[in-house]
């Protein structure tokens, strides 16, 4: 986001040149091989993953996997409120207290969800034209957002996609760079995480909600991702706060 100068790069495929109050979203295969800027430049940057976007609401952001570079010019005050918002994040984000990580958090959803208002308004030919596999991952992560608390296997969600397992996790691969079952496994200690948080649960009753069928299974698998095991990780976030 470019708020005076002007910035010039070059990506693969194709140059872009922003003037203030331009945007310019590059998707995450992109590399830059050349930049130019002149003026006084104040340019905003931010970059996320796309396991960010699987956390959150993917469906939302589907724009952001579509496969392409898009440049687009925005309104003084839809400018200037995305602005501010990164401001807000900069301050909060410096904050060693963990009551404002929390915020922090709910910030960034606000400053996407506003990023992604904005952005369809004004593109919404290129996200009616997303492609198939990129719409199969979006599809896929409101099932697995639905589902993901007792149905660890992809075959469940191939299933319900009407394709194969084995076709679900290429898709999803070469969308977002991991598989269909790694996402599965990262929701699901997501969804762990989540209910440690609630000490009134015991490690069995968290276990049996989430689909495992032992507390030794839930706690290899937690341990397994994490490096730590349930119980060691609730006191951590004990300790937190």
């Amino acid at each position: 986001m470019l708020k005076s100068g002007t910035f010039e790069i070059k990506l693969q495929d194709a140059a872009y040149k922003l003037l203030p109050q331009e945007v310019l979203i590059i998707s995450q295969n992109e590399r830059s091989s050349r930049i130019i800027t002149s003026g006084k430049l104040h340019i905003f940057l931010m970059a996320f993953s796309i396991d960010y976007l699987f956390q959150n609401d993917l469906e939302t952001f589907c724009f952001l996997i579509s496969g392409g570079t898009v440049k687009s010019k925005w309104y003084e005050e839809e400018f200037e409120a995305i602005v501010q918002l990164f401001k807000l994040v900069c301050i909060v984000n410096k904050s060693k207290n963990p009551a404002q990580k929390i915020e922090l958090q709910r910030i960034m959803e606000i400053l996407l969800f506003k990023l992604a208002s904005v952005y369809t308004d004004q593109i919404s030919d290129r996200v009616s034209k997303t492609g198939r596999r990129e719409k199969l991952t979006v599809q896929f992560h409101l099932l697995l957002k639905e589902h993901c608390r007792t149905r660890h296997n992809v075959g469940f969600y191939a299933d319900k996609l009407c394709i194969t397992a084995g076709y679900l996790n290429k898709i999803v691969k070469q969308v977002t760079g991991h598989t269909a079952k790694n996402l599965i496994e990262q929701m699901i200690v997501i969804e762990i995480k989540k209910q440690l948080q609630n000490k009134e649960w015991t490690l069995m009753e968290i276990a049996e909600q989430l689909g495992f069928n032992d507390l030794p299974s839930f706690s290899t698998f937690f341990k397994t991702h994490t490096s730590v095991a349930p119980s060691e990780y609730r006191s951590q976030m004990g300790n937190r706060f």
